[in-house]
């Protein structure tokens, strides 16, 4: 089974998966990256649109 790129996402930047998912049903204006942000403040996103971990 492939894993979505929200499941990815949160692997690499430490989110809960089903806090994720959740949020996403109930947001589905919100892209995968937008919700990594919400759950972890210490992501951003930089000027190439890519996420990053602030160190």
């Amino acid at each position: 089974m492939k894993k979505s790129n929200l499941h990815i996402l949160c692997n690499q930047f430490g989110v809960n998966y089903k806090k994720a998912y959740n949020y996403k049903r109930n947001h589905p204006e919100l892209t995968d990256e937008e919700i990594i942000i919400h759950y972890n403040p210490d992501c951003y996103i930089n000027i190439f649109g890519e996420i990053v971990k602030a160190d």
